[in-house]
């Protein structure tokens, strides 16, 4: 018993000492229904080692190099989510180093016995945000295609759509995530207990992806026709998500029941004697209390370089944000040119200037970030151009463009208020590089604070009215980037140096 003894007593060590990214996967749990499924799964882990026990009792433990060595890439890929406030990547990274442990003392053959209880355990990271957006965007896409094919016609605004009945508009909740996480989960369990050969275990999974996706669909689009022949008494308040529950039930019974025509029947396992032979008695204890003792010792140490760092970052200035100098044809103006401003949190400093040129006027605005730490990151899934709880403004699209020759990348983005409309780009800036895509982002973030620097960085945005058409909006941005952006540039500069 004592090799798996202290396996166990060096995760929980690990859990310990990284405390911090324990408890935020737990707050998660408790305070989002999409990700409760959590709690369970680390029982169900268990239930199924201890059920497949006899395939690996009789083994003989030998701690594997390797394993070591997957653990320490683990600590690093966690030290750089830590660094570039990319907290699912640390939960990730964690959760992870239970399976490197493992590995690393019990070696090759017993971990590979449990591998699929061990990876089992990754679905516990509370994560998929990063799909919502791409999931409202098609099921917003498949709910009008449908209602166009019914014959009931239908006005559309990016993901707010009017019919002869009422509006709508497909929002975060309903962009069936908490459904895909639920199918996966139950897919993958599904296929571990009653499939053993893999092209049946990567169907029933791909499956448990696909169905729940134009499920959500075909559920939305339900949810809009019997509200549309109601006159919008039904499906319009808590029964909207009581029959998008019970759909979603319906369609995962028949799901599995259907898969289960197919199961398979577990062989009888001939994983070893239970009279061990006398040659593989002896237990390389000592082997395995050295290399937990090794996990220790390093993760204090690791543990210790990523708090300095932190430190560092903490006590660095506050400094003073520099603005940037006015250029000719462009000069600043007292006139307002709208009420929108992003919803950027945790910045320590942030401006708004109005530029104009003859009757055209160009809002330039800063969000900038000096000492970044939990809660106070330039790439957040917190930072929004529009907050979902905003009903006054409207994103219409979004794409990104490359402009200034192509260097200078972009997201544009159009926004609607009432009749108003408004046209914006945005982009990030850190150590003088312009860039949109936000792993990018977090990937320089983490480089630039591992070498050594406080990991500052800043959001800049530019905004004009539309007030005919996108493409003289479009031209006027354009315009005003090429004549500013090297007094941008400076005056960011100038503010890391303060």
């Amino acid at each position: 018993i004592w090799p798996f003894a202290i396996v166990l007593a060096t995760i929980v060590w690990q859990f310990a000492l990284y405390f911090e990214t324990v408890t935020s996967i737990v707050d998660i749990w408790n305070r989002s229904q999409t990700y409760t499924h959590g709690w369970i799964i680390a029982p169900i882990a268990f239930y199924l080692i201890w059920s497949r026990r006899q395939e690996f009792i009789a083994e003989c433990p030998s701690p594997s190099l390797l394993g070591g060595i997957s653990w320490v890439v683990l600590n690093v890929v966690w030290l750089l989510g830590h660094l570039a406030g990319a907290l699912v990547v640390k939960q990730y990274a964690l959760v992870a180093m239970i399976p490197a442990i493992c590995w690393a003392l019990l070696g090759t053959r017993i971990t590979w016995a449990i591998s699929f209880p061990l990876m089992f355990l990754l679905l516990a990271v509370p994560s998929g945000e990063v799909l919502v957006p791409p999931m409202v965007d098609f099921t917003a896409d498949f709910t009008v295609s449908m209602l166009q094919l019914t014959g009931i016609p239908v006005y559309r605004e990016g993901t707010y759509f009017s019919v002869p009945s009422g509006d709508w508009s497909v929002v975060e909740a309903c962009s069936g995530i908490r459904y895909l996480i639920a199918s996966f989960t139950g897919g993958c369990l599904f296929a571990y207990l009653y499939y053993r050969s893999p092209w049946r275990r990567v169907a029933i999974i791909l499956a448990s992806i696909v169905i729940p996706v134009f499920a959500n669909g075909i559920h939305a689009y339900m949810i809009v026709m019997i509200g549309h022949v109601s006159d919008m008494r039904l499906a319009v308040g808590v029964d909207h998500f009581i029959y998008g529950w019970v759909f979603f039930g319906v369609v995962m019974f028949l799901l599995f029941w259907i898969a289960s025509f197919w199961k398979e029947s577990d062989p009888t396992s001939v994983g070893g004697s239970a009279t061990m032979m006398e040659g593989s008695a002896k237990r390389p204890i000592f082997k395995i209390m050295g290399m937990s003792a090794a996990i220790v010792l390093l993760s204090v140490g690791w543990l210790s370089y990523a708090n300095n760092l932190d430190d560092k970052s903490r006590n660095a200035h506050a400094g003073e944000l520099t603005l940037p100098k006015a250029v000719a044809p462009w000069s600043p103006s007292p006139l307002k040119l709208t009420d929108w401003q992003p919803r950027y949190v945790g910045f320590d400093h942030e401006s708004t200037q109005v530029f104009s040129t003859a009757d055209t006027l160009v809002m330039l605005r800063f969000a900038y970030y000096r000492r970044q730490s939990e809660g106070r990151e330039l790439i957040s899934s917190r930072n929004l151009l529009v907050s979902g709880n905003n009903h006054q403004w409207r994103s219409l699209s979004e794409r990104n463009r490359s402009e200034i020759d192509g260097t200078l990348p972009v997201r544009e983005t159009e926004l609607l208020i009432g009749e108003n409309r408004i046209l914006v780009w945005d982009w990030f800036v850190v150590d003088d590089k312009a860039f949109t895509n936000p792993f990018l982002g977090k990937w320089m973030l983490a480089i630039d604070r591992m070498l050594g620097s406080t990991g500052e960085g800043a959001a800049v945005f530019i905004a004009t009215s539309i007030e005919n058409n996108d493409e003289l909006a479009r031209a006027r941005l354009r315009n005003f980037a090429r004549d500013m952006r090297p007094s941008i540039n400076e005056a960011l500069a100038q503010s890391r140096r303060e």
